[in-house]
């Protein structure tokens, strides 16, 4: 497709039923404008259907669908939200009623990141990257889940995370904005830009860039990893309150960050900490809303990643601050 051209495009309303088929055609659609396989397709017009499922399940039948495509048709995203009442990672999964499908933890699934957000009900949006138009390889080899929600009586969370693909692997990022509300977010998502303009520079110079870029914000803590996919490696640096920790077979890592506040004073000095990937290892990152005892037994199928997010925010996220959680792995 065209960078010139206008991505295509779905907005489904639901307020019965009847908008499953109407979103699952819409993706089907939009998988079509860009040449998807008939699986891959499938897959996502599986996924719209859920989501539309769950707005009238949980969300009071008051809601939209959204099918989006990238402007360089990299990727495809599907995403609802709704009116219900937030965010509660303890049901996600549990059906509502006999003979429902697979809901949430379908998109968890299908999807190669999975963003599930508290917003004045419930955000949720999966991004499938375009299939590989040659080579055996059809999906992602780095999937992930981000689970986040504000401090109690916020409308906006301070937090932000991302997973971005860069050349040869990925770069995930959780962001943590002084304090809370609308200034907690700005200087979040300032880094998350900054990160992003700089995907493809090595992460002491990301870093750096992102702490000019979010010079005048309160500032921020994060927790970054840029995933080499070839070589199974990584690298990973802490700023401030936010945690990074490796599961693997063989056991559990935590990357040792470095006090200081991104965009405040002079520039900290990141610690780069070099990370192999076994197979079957999982990275977990975290903003500070959640207990630092928030830990999962083990690496978390790829399968199950939406699950183990949600598994650890519902048990040690709290109410009086803004939290994040992402869980990723690489096959």
């Amino acid at each position: 497709m065209s960078v010139d051209a206008q991505p295509p495009c779905a907005l489904i309303a639901v307020r019965d039923a009847s908008a499953a088929a109407a979103a699952r055609a819409e993706a089907r659609r939009v998988a079509d404008a860009l040449a998807w396989p008939a699986e891959a397709r499938e897959e996502l017009a599986l996924c719209a259907s859920e989501l539309a499922m769950n707005v009238v399940d949980h969300g009071r039948a008051r809601g939209s669908v959204m099918v989006v495509a990238a402007p360089d048709g990299a990727f495809i995203e599907v995403g609802a939200q709704d009116a219900g009442g937030g965010l509660d990672p303890a049901r996600v999964g549990v059906p509502s009623a006999p003979g429902r499908g697979g809901g949430l933890p379908t998109l968890g699934r299908l999807m190669d990141v999975t963003t599930l957000a508290s917003a004045d009900g419930l955000l949720a949006w999966g991004r499938r990257w375009a299939p590989a138009a040659d080579g055996p390889r059809r999906r992602a080899p780095l999937r992930a889940a981000i689970v986040q929600r504000a401090r109690q009586g916020e409308r906006v969370c301070g937090d932000a995370a991302a997973v971005e693909r860069r050349q040869g692997g990925a770069r995930l990022a959780v962001v943590d904005g002084l304090g809370h509300g609308p200034a907690a977010a700005e200087a979040a998502l300032a880094c998350l830009r900054a990160l992003a303009r700089a995907l493809d520079a090595p992460l002491e110079v990301a870093l750096r860039a992102t702490h000019a870029a979010a010079a005048g914000t309160r500032g921020a803590a994060l927790a970054v990893v840029d995933v080499d996919e070839v070589r199974r490696a990584a690298q990973a640096a802490v700023i401030g309150n936010c945690r990074l920790e490796v599961l693997g077979p063989e056991g559990r890592r935590s990357v040792v960050g470095v006090p200081g506040v991104v965009g405040h004073g002079a520039s900290p000095a990141p610690r780069i900490e070099a990370l192999a990937l076994r197979p079957g290892a999982a990275l977990v990152l975290s903003t500070d809303g959640l207990s630092p005892r928030a830990r999962l037994a083990g690496p978390p199928r790829r399968e199950d990643l939406l699950a183990g997010a949600c598994q650890l925010f519902a048990a040690h996220a709290g109410a009086a601050d803004d939290a994040t959680v992402l869980v990723a792995s690489l096959e």
